[in-house]
Parts: C-alpha cells; sequence; structure tokens
C-alpha cells in the first residue's frame, strides 16, 4: 500500500513533517540476526541497536523523487485515521514519536561503523522502487 502510493508520487505518512526518525532495513534486522546466532557468547546480554539513516520525512520524499526521477510528496496520514484504521498501540507510537522525537540511537556513526555493511534509505530504494 505504501509502495504503490510512493510509485504515483504520495508519500503517506502518520509522522509531522519535521520529525526526524531512523531507518533500517529488514535485509539488515536478518543479517544482524544471523551474525548473532553465530556468534551468541559475543551478544549474550547486549542490547542490538540498528540504524543507517535519521531524516524527517520530507527528506524521504525527496530521495524517493531523486531514485523514481519524478516528485513524490509527503502527505500526513491523520492520527485519528492511525486509531481508527490500524491500532490504539501504533496511534500511539506515532503520537509518542511526533511529541517526542524518533531518533532513538544517539550515535548512528558508532553503529555505521561497527556495521559498515548497512543499507541506507537511499540504496534501499534504488533495490526496491524501479521506475517504471
Amino acid at each position: 500500500m505504501v509502495k504503490k502510493g510512493i510509485l504515483k508520487g504520495k508519500l503517506t505518512s502518520p509522522f509531522t513533517k519535521d520529525v526526524l526518525h531512523q531507518y533500517t532495513s529488514a535485509d539488515d534486522v536478518g543479517k544482524t540476526t544471523v551474525k548473532i546466532f553465530s556468534d551468541p557468547d559475543k551478544y549474550i546480554g547486549q542490547t542490538i541497536t540498528l540504524a543507517t539513516d535519521e531524516m524527517n520525512i520530507n527528506k524521504s520524499a525527496e530521495i524517493f523523487s531523486g531514485v523514481l526521477g519524478k516528485p513524490v510528496k509527503y502527505q500526513q496520514l491523520p492520527l485519528f485515521i492511525v486509531r481508527i484504521v490500524m491500532s490504539k498501540n501504533l496511534y500511539l507510537m506515532f503520537k509518542y514519536i511526533n511529541t517526542n522525537g524518533g531518533d532513538f540511537i544517539k550515535d548512528l556513526d558508532a553503529i555505521k561503523n561497527e556495521n559498515p555493511n548497512l543499507t541506507g534509505l537511499k540504496e534501499w530504494a534504488v533495490q526496491n522502487f524501479q521506475p517504471s
């Protein structure tokens, strides 16, 4: 649903336009999980954090615009729609992030140095959004 919207030029999100949030690809989560299960003693008792990029939703739309070669515009999904269509818990999560920010990992450079092969949003978009 989100991908179809982006391909049509519209990035709809419950995030407000100025809130920072961080990106991690599902492939990176999978690769990191394999790494952890391959050497569990190294990771026992640790919290593993992953993210590659931190930006607001307008910057995300710019990245998709560049990859697709056509304008992609951000449109905010009202939170009351999130509450009705998605769930109370997702509503509360988006409300919290819109109020407090979504930049949970404070040292992204350290994460990138430890995991140099993580996929950034632009690279991910190139891999997953081929222009039609």
